[in-house]
């Protein structure tokens, strides 16, 4: 379910160590945020709408129209890939400290200072024409980082990730076609693991360079009360990356199915999954090669992903990922 856009990313990461760095956040636990401006204050870097054709070339920056705090590299990325209606074109107002983006099909609501106060309403309905046919592209809206300051498994005790969700309203529009084979309203986390090792060194001894996998915390989907446990490759449509998803079980963190409406708090060390992850690859050559010594946690997303004409809403606030190092 990614897209090409990783293996962009992925490079920029391997690339980071020739660029200056901020410092690090640090609490007085002496854990690292990895997520840097995680209130979403410096506003994002709009991607265009193909992940093929686009890139990681930037559209436009969603600055709240010039009150967006300034920052020495582009921190949040947005990403709106397959919609007919580019968020480029939208039209901005601010209400009660709330800054919103529209257009036809999405509407986009940030507020930096309620705590990173996030809400997504993606109406799939206006941005299909018909349901979506297998092997077609799909609708995607996410945020995205890459990490300042990308750690190392083997130098971790824990990786803790927090996060405060709603799942306002989830509408199923795609009528009597609807197939769950291939239609389904989803919302995902998802981070990286890759493979960071020099240039010159030998796949048949390290694995190659940039290799990496999907790491899935799934928060929602429409066709499931609990989201089970699943490794598959990324595939089913243009600009996937055929790379490993590896994704926990939403057990792990909910205790119930997701009410409508009410407000869950995710909080949870992934990184026994993660180890549990990196396993599953070797054993099934998913990462050839590769050593646990090398790998590294270095990029996020979340947001939805739409195969069917779903209307949907949710918010976010309170994102977190923090390093505890041994």
């Amino acid at each position: 379910m990614k897209k090409v856009l990783g293996i962009l990313i992925l490079s920029l990461v391997l690339l980071s160590g020739c660029k200056e760095k901020d410092e690090p956040i640090i609490d007085d636990t002496g854990a690292i945020e990895l997520l840097e401006d995680p209130t979403f204050s410096t506003g994002f870097q709009l991607l265009g709408i193909s992940p093929v054709e686009d890139g990681r070339t930037i559209q436009r920056h969603l600055d709240y129209n010039g009150e967006a705090l300034p920052s020495s590299r582009n921190v949040w990325y947005m990403a709106q890939w397959w919609t007919p209606h580019d968020v480029t074109d939208s039209t901005y107002s601010k209400v009660n400290g709330v800054h919103t983006y529209q257009t036809e099909s999405r509407t986009l609501h940030m507020n930096p200072s309620d705590n990173g106060y996030l809400r997504i309403d993606l109406q799939a309905s206006k941005e299909y024409s018909e349901p979506r046919q297998s092997g077609q592209p799909w609708t995607h809206a996410l945020i995205e980082q890459n990490f300042n300051e990308s750690v190392g498994m083997s130098e971790l005790s824990a990786l803790i990730l927090r996060l405060e969700v709603t799942v306002n309203s989830v509408e199923n529009l795609t009528g009597s076609a609807y197939d769950p084979g291939k239609h389904a309203a989803q919302l995902l986390w998802y981070l990286t693991l890759q493979n960071v090792v020099p240039e010159d060194s030998n796949p048949n001894e390290v694995g190659t360079r940039g290799d990496f996998l999907w790491f899935g915390i799934p928060i929602f989907d429409n066709r499931t009360d609990f989201i089970a446990q699943s490794a598959h490759l990324d595939q089913g449509g243009p600009g996937t990356t055929n790379k490993l998803i590896y994704s926990m079980s939403s057990r792990n963190y909910f205790d119930e199915k997701i009410q409508m409406g009410k407000t869950y708090h995710i909080e949870i060390d992934v990184l026994p999954y993660l180890q549990e992850a990196f396993l599953y690859a070797i054993n099934n050559n998913a990462l050839v090669n590769a050593q646990y010594q090398n790998m590294q946690i270095g990029y996020m997303n979340l947001g939805w992903e739409l195969p069917g004409t779903f209307d949907v809403s949710s918010t976010f606030r309170g994102i977190s990922i923090k390093a505890i190092k041994k």
